[in-house]
Formats: C-alpha cells, sequence, structure tokens
C-alpha cells in the first residue's frame, strides 16, 4: 500500500478528527476507528497505517489531520 499526501496539514485536537480521517502524530501515519475494547478493557481509537497496530489517543492529543490518498495494488 502506498500513502500519498502533500505536506498541508491542519494541526487539531484528536477529538475533532473524524472516524476514517488519517492524521499524522509524531511523523506517522494513522487512521481514526470506531472505538474498539480489547478482552482486557483497553479501548482503542486509532490505527498505524504501515503495521494496522491499534492505538489509544486522549481527546486532547494534539495531531495534524492530512489529506491522504491510499493506493492498495
Amino acid at each position: 500500500m502506498n500513502i500519498v499526501y502533500n505536506n498541508k496539514q491542519n494541526l487539531c485536537e484528536f477529538r475533532m478528527v473524524a472516524t476514517g480521517d488519517v492524521f499524522l502524530f509524531n511523523g506517522i501515519e494513522y487512521m481514526r476507528i470506531q472505538q474498539v475494547k480489547s478482552y482486557d478493557g483497553i479501548r482503542y481509537n486509532a490505527a498505524t497505517l504501515k503495521e494496522g497496530l491499534l492505538m489509544t489517543f486522549k481527546d486532547t492529543d494534539n495531531v495534524a489531520v492530512i489529506d491522504a490518498d491510499l493506493v492498495i495494488k
């Protein structure tokens, strides 16, 4: 999968990111997902695009929303 985006970034708090939107945090691309709960009670609300790792962000975390095209070959 190729991830293509320009350098234009909208800085905002995580709470403003819509489900399905792509954003950067510490230089890593993420997609906001519908919140899921693991068997041990951890709630996840984002996934890395390259590895698919689940992550948890607080509503007040600052992220950079980007306009990305995901190209699946």
